[in-house]
């Protein structure tokens, strides 16, 4: 079957998303999020807000249903983690004089 070059990112699993373009762990990535001016607190809206950084840093033009998509395996992958760690009591949650902005 021959693949659709216009839609590439929907083959993209959100591990894969996860490790090409976000250079940080979960714990530092809501940490940096959480110590932004004003504080983001809400994951959804960090994955929205990540998920254009990530569209725009490719370089080319991007339809919404892309960006979009980014953000639904931002939120699987965050989500996914926490689960798998026992929910968030159990996060390393990063101190704001531990991060370097």
């Amino acid at each position: 079957m021959k693949k659709n070059k216009t839609k590439w990112y929907l083959e993209i699993t959100p591990e894969e998303l996860w490790n090409k373009y976000v250079p940080n762990s979960v714990e530092l990535f809501i940490s940096y999020f959480n110590y932004d001016n004003p504080p983001v607190t809400d994951i959804n809206k960090m994955c929205r807000i990540y998920s254009k950084e990530i569209c725009n840093g490719l370089g080319k033009p991007y339809v919404e249903e892309q960006r979009q998509h980014f953000e639904r395996l931002l939120k699987e992958y965050i989500h996914g983690y926490i689960e798998k760690i026992g929910g968030m009591i159990n996060w390393n949650y990063t101190q704001k004089n531990r991060l370097t902005l």
